[in-house]
């Protein structure tokens, strides 16, 4: 499942490439199952759910996909970590939407590291909906932002380009279940709200190489070796009711932080 000269051609040129087949029908939906199972025990905000991967194990299993690790180690070479996942989702007419910004605004961290984020659909992800848009070729540095909160904004803490953005020159991510997209970690993208009579959601993982620095958040080594990289074993399989209070915990402190921390 590497991707093919053109794909990786489109992706250095792009800052994107989709769509990916990852999942299978069956795994699209033992995934959706188990988030339904973390959102009823946990009480997660079912909009915005954070790293399930460090929780529970098929969250984790799903970030170490072979299939999406395939493309990425295309991209990003032999070793590669998981810095964080993340699960959105916009219930059918609702407001929320991502504003045009880039991922590596907030990850200092990452210190020039390749790194790409991979976005799974779990549901239809269409236009209609609210798919990510891409900026083609709007990649390489970091633009000024602002972080001043947003009601209807879907990112914590609001980071949104001050660049004037061209949206007719932007690109929509369309995908059946079980297909991803990657993106260049500063590729300017959003989205748009879900004007549609159905959830959107997907599950969103951000991988990079040993090359970061190491970051007190936890980090997992999903292929290759994490060199000097300290690095989290893989959450067990057992024991179901320890991760949903473990959960519960995290949630809690999360809420309870404010949007710069």
């Amino acid at each position: 499942m590497s991707l093919s000269k053109s794909q990786l051609d489109a992706y250095h040129r792009d800052g994107f490439v989709f769509p990916i087949p990852v999942l299978s029908t069956a795994e699209v939906e033992a995934a959706c199952r188990a988030l339904d199972g973390v959102l009823t025990r946990c009480g997660a905000p079912a909009q915005r759910v954070p790293s399930t991967h460090a929780y529970f194990r098929w969250a984790y299993e799903l970030a170490a996909h072979p299939r999406i690790l395939d493309a990425v180690e295309t991209i990003l070479g032999p070793d590669i970590l998981v810095w964080g996942t993340l699960i959105l989702s916009k219930a059918a007419h609702t407001r929320y939407i991502v504003p045009w910004h880039q991922d590596g605004a907030y990850a200092a961290y990452l210190n020039g590291a390749g790194a790409v984020s991979a976005w799974i659909a779990l549901t239809p992800v269409n236009s209609e909906n609210g798919c990510m848009r891409f900026l083609p070729g709007s990649f390489g540095q970091l633009l000024p932002f602002t972080d001043e909160p947003d009601p209807d904004s879907m990112i914590k803490r609001g980071q949104r380009v001050l660049a004037q953005i061209d949206e007719t020159k932007a690109v929509d991510q369309e995908l059946a279940p079980g297909e991803a997209s990657l993106h260049e970690v500063t590729l300017v993208h959003g989205s748009h709200a879900n004007g549609s009579d159905a959830p959107r959601t997907g599950f969103i993982v951000r991988y990079t190489t040993p090359a970061m620095r190491q970051t007190k958040h936890p980090l997992f080594c999903v292929r290759g070796t994490p060199r000097n990289i300290a690095v989290c074993p893989a959450p067990p399989a057992t024991d179901p009711e320890d991760h949903y209070r473990a959960y519960s915990e995290f949630l809690r402190s999360e809420l309870a932080k404010s949007p710069a921390d």
